[in-house]
């Protein structure tokens, strides 16, 4: 099973790569201003951005992400007790990085006002380039450990 598992890592590897190098040479015109769409999500409750981060998580990116992860943990044939520690891990780091924000809001909002705006910032300016960052990286990960397994 493990040649297998390394083959669909090596093309899920391949995936990112691709979509990495494509957009490092065919990269999107620069933004002159913020996407609508993210000022227009300022204004949606919470069963509205319930459904955006859904949707946000059906992007081919996320979905090779967590097909990449599934397969490394399958591969390992650990115990289940293993195998549940190993998912929640995964999924509070997952979960980190948005509910931490979430909460530390909730708890303060005027304090993480200036926060939040300056990381938007940073994030939308060189948005183009980190994703390309993260592409290649990871995916280069992926098809190294495929390679490893065939």
């Amino acid at each position: 099973m493990q040649p297998a598992l390394g083959w669909v890592e090596i093309v899920l590897g391949a995936a990112l790569l691709g979509s990495g190098l494509w957009k490092l040479v065919h990269p999107s015109p620069p933004r002159l201003a913020e996407p609508a769409w993210l000022n227009r999500i300022a204004t949606l409750g919470p069963v509205s951005c319930a459904g955006v981060g859904l949707v946000l998580n059906i992007r081919p990116k996320a979905l090779v992400l967590g097909t990449a992860a599934g397969l490394a943990l399958s591969a390992r044939a650990l115990p289940f007790a293993e195998l549940v520690i190993c998912v929640l891990v995964y999924t509070v780091i997952g979960v980190s990085s948005v509910a931490v924000p979430v909460i530390m809001t909730l708890a303060s909002p005027q304090t993480m006002v200036k926060p939040l705006e300056a990381l938007k910032k940073r994030i939308v300016n060189p948005s183009q380039t980190v994703t390309v960052v993260v592409a290649l990286m990871l995916g280069a990960l992926i098809l190294g450990d495929g390679m490893t397994r065939i």
